[in-house]
C-alpha cells in the first residue's frame, strides 16, 4: 500500500526536476562563424537548423560587440552591442523579427544619445540627447506615420523650434526647424507648406546667402558630427 503511493511521488518528482534542470540550462550560444542564413532564417551552418539562443559578435581583441537573440531563426528578445571602450552602445527590443518597444543608443561616454520608440514596426517616436545629456530633440509621430511634431531644444530646456514635418510629401508644413547646415545655427520658419523667414536662434533675421555652409564631407563619426552640430547650439 505505501509502496504504491511512494512509487507515483517519486516519479512525480523525477519530472519536475528534469523540467527544473532543463528550463534552467543556458541558453545555446553562437557566432557568426557558426551560422548561415537559410530562407530568411538564421541556422546551424552544421545543421542547418533554425537557431534559437544569443548570436554573439567579437571584436579584434576578442571583446563582445553585441549579442543578438533569436527564436528559431528569427531575431526576437533583447538585442545589445558595445562600444570598443566597453561602454553599452544599443539595446533593442524584437518580437518575432520585428521592431517593438524601445531602440536606445549611448554615446562613447556612456551618456544616453537617443531613444527610438515602436508601436509594431512603426515609428512612433523619436529623442535625442546632447552630449553631455541634456535633452535636444523630441519628434513625436501620428497614428498613421504621416505627419511628425519635431520640438528642439537649447541645452537649458528652451524651445528653440517646434514644427510640423509632412513625411509622405517630405516637407516642412508649418512652424520652426532647425538647419545646421551653415556655420551659425538657422531657424527656418514655415506656414501652409512655404518658407516665412529665417533667423538666428535669438530671433534676429538671416540672409543665408551671406553664411557659410558647413562641410561634412569625410566626417562619418556619429560623435563627431554631433559635437559639430552641438556646437552650432551653444554647446
Amino acid at each position: 500500500m505505501n509502496r504504491s503511493i511512494r512509487m507515483p511521488f517519486q516519479s512525480t518528482l523525477i519530472v519536475l526536476l528534469l523540467l527544473f534542470f532543463c528550463s534552467s540550462r543556458r541558453p545555446s550560444q553562437a557566432t557568426w562563424e557558426e551560422t548561415c542564413s537559410k530562407d530568411g532564417l538564421l541556422c546551424w551552418k552544421a545543421t542547418k537548423r533554425p537557431f534559437t539562443g544569443v548570436l554573439v559578435s567579437k571584436g579584434p581583441n576578442g571583446s563582445i560587440k553585441s549579442k543578438t537573440s533569436y527564436l528559431e531563426g528569427v531575431i526576437d528578445g533583447t538585442s545589445y552591442s558595445w562600444h570598443e571602450n566597453g561602454k553599452k552602445e544599443s539595446e533593442a527590443d524584437w518580437h518575432k523579427g520585428v521592431s517593438s518597444g524601445r531602440l536606445i543608443k549611448w554615446n562613447r561616454n556612456g551618456l544616453i544619445f537617443s531613444e527610438v520608440l515602436f508601436s509594431g514596426n512603426d515609428i512612433r517616436g523619436v529623442v535625442f540627447y546632447y552630449s553631455t545629456g541634456e535633452l535636444w530633440s523630441c519628434t513625436i509621430y501620428s497614428l498613421d506615420g504621416r505627419m511628425a511634431h519635431v520640438i528642439q531644444f537649447d541645452r537649458e530646456g528652451h524651445i528653440i523650434a517646434d514644427g510640423i514635418f509632412d513625411r509622405t510629401q517630405n516637407r516642412k508644413v508649418s512652424g520652426s526647424f532647425c538647419n545646421t547646415d551653415y556655420d551659425v545655427l538657422v531657424i527656418e520658419k514655415y506656414s501652409e507648406g512655404e518658407p516665412v523667414g529665417t533667423v538666428d536662434k535669438n530671433g534676429n533675421p538671416l540672409d543665408v546667402g551671406q553664411l557659410r555652409k558647413n562641410d561634412y564631407n569625410g566626417v562619418d563619426d556619429i560623435d563627431a558630427r554631433t559635437e559639430l552640430s552641438e556646437k552650432l547650439f551653444g554647446g
